[in-house]
């Protein structure tokens, strides 16, 4: 809060406090001797569009590397998309002319419920008036804790499973719903909050339909950029390029 700039960032922070309220992720409990509480951060940066400056973002973590293995947290693992499944929905796309769209995910980890109670102190210049001394119980995955990336998986899974969709053998975070032979074929995969499908125009409008309406969207449209990588179409001559 020292440089010029605090302004900015101060109102970056109100408006993750906000976003975090909004997503219900912890509820204000008395502070027990003996409860071991988390410590946590704010990651702050410049965020750019095209090169140019578009806002101050400001995000709340938790400090994750207190947290104990079989207390605070259990299973950690959480699948993303290999790069071998990306290519190949996309030679399948380009070889059977299917629409190819991308989206992002709002605010993903918040959406995952936890199993274990886990408790984190309250954000300085954030705490409630006459409960200083209270903590958060943690009810999502807040960013920066250790199993947070797992229960956004698990939230995703349950929620693809109910649209239609199985999870490829090959690789868990890769979804296909209907069969090749169908017109209506879709194949969706993740990188955490980051999507990419391939298939019939009405199976992807509505698979972007349901996770918007479920979770929140931004950035639909024809994939260009993913993963810092650019992404090319010729579509007439059945094409499409990789390049980093």
């Amino acid at each position: 809060m020292a440089p010029p700039d605090a302004d900015g960032w101060k109102d970056a922070m109100d408006r993750e406090m906000a976003n975090l309220e909004s997503h219900d992720i912890s509820e204000l409990v008395p502070h027990v001797p003996g409860m071991r509480t988390l410590r946590l951060g704010w990651v702050l940066h410049r965020k750019f569009k095209n090169g140019v400056f578009e806002k101050n973002k400001g995000r709340l973590v938790a400090r994750g590397n207190h947290q104990r293995p079989g207390i605070d947290y259990g299973e950690s693992f959480s699948p993303v998309m290999r790069l071998e499944s990306l290519r190949t929905i996309l030679a399948l796309a380009a070889i059977r002319d299917l629409d190819v769209i991308q989206f992002d995910i709002t605010s993903a980890y918040l959406h995952g419920n936890l199993k274990e109670e886990v408790y984190m102190e309250q954000p300085e210049g954030y705490t409630a008036p006459g409960k200083e001394d209270w903590v958060w119980r943690l009810k999502k995955g807040l960013y920066g804790l250790v199993q947070a990336g797992r229960t956004w998986n698990e939230e995703l899974h349950a929620h693809m499973e109910g649209e239609g969709f199985t999870a490829t053998p090959k690789d868990p975070a890769m979804y296909v719903k209907s069969t090749w032979a169908s017109r209506d074929f879709v194949a969706a995969g993740f990188w955490v909050d980051d999507c990419v499908a391939v298939g019939s125009r009405k199976e992807l409008t509505d698979l972007a339909s349901s996770v918007d309406a479920k979770y929140g969207t931004t950035g639909l449209g024809e994939v260009r950029w993913v993963l810092g990588m650019l992404l090319e179409r010729d579509r007439p001559a059945r094409t499409i390029s990789i390049s980093q």
